[in-house]
């Protein structure tokens, strides 16, 4: 989604929220020109007292373009009191998302994307690895003599104050 909005817009100033549980992981990409520290759980919206904070976060930005790319109808309602003018977010009826037929949630992101008419095409997940990082890893594997490997992420659906497994792929049948 960050690429196709880099791409729809080149000039844009592009702020990301983020808990700040998961912000080391996006806090250098190139294509982001600000972070919004949304606080310590993955949504910032789950008691009255958080709800309110971010509402504030977000008015202080003063954006004109809001994408909340959670499906959480509360973050579609904290942009809208934020006054956010330009708004887009998942509609769960929609843009199909359903149990009964999964979804990746990068391609319910792109749809959020398409919605504001931008190209969606050739875009790829992409969260840039920083070179000290890449080369502890080169290290640590050389260290220990292993020198092919393959790396399987089956985490997704668990953070902090939330876990929601409908995020990951289903299981072949």
């Amino acid at each position: 989604a960050l690429q196709a909005l880099r791409r729809g817009f080149p000039e844009a100033s592009i702020t990301w929220a983020i808990s700040s549980w998961a912000r080391p992981v996006i806090e250098q990409h190139p294509l982001i020109n600000h972070i919004l520290d949304a606080g310590p759980k993955a949504l910032p919206t789950q008691t009255p007292g958080d709800f309110l904070r971010f509402v504030r976060q977000i008015r202080r930005g003063h954006y004109d373009l809001a994408l909340s790319l959670v499906r959480s109808p509360l973050m579609g309602l904290a942009v809208a009191l934020a006054g956010v003018p330009g708004r887009a977010r998942p509609d769960s009826g929609a843009l199909g998302v359903r149990p009964d037929q999964p979804r990746h949630e990068a391609e319910i992101y792109l749809d959020v994307v398409a919605a504001l008419g931008l190209d969606v095409s050739g875009v790829a997940p992409d969260i840039p690895v920083q070179a000290e990082d890449r080369l502890a890893v080169r290290q640590l594997l050389a260290a220990r003599g292993i020198s092919r490997y393959l790396v399987v992420n089956p985490a997704g659906g668990n953070n902090p104050g939330m876990d929601l497994e409908l995020k990951r792929y289903p299981p072949p049948q």
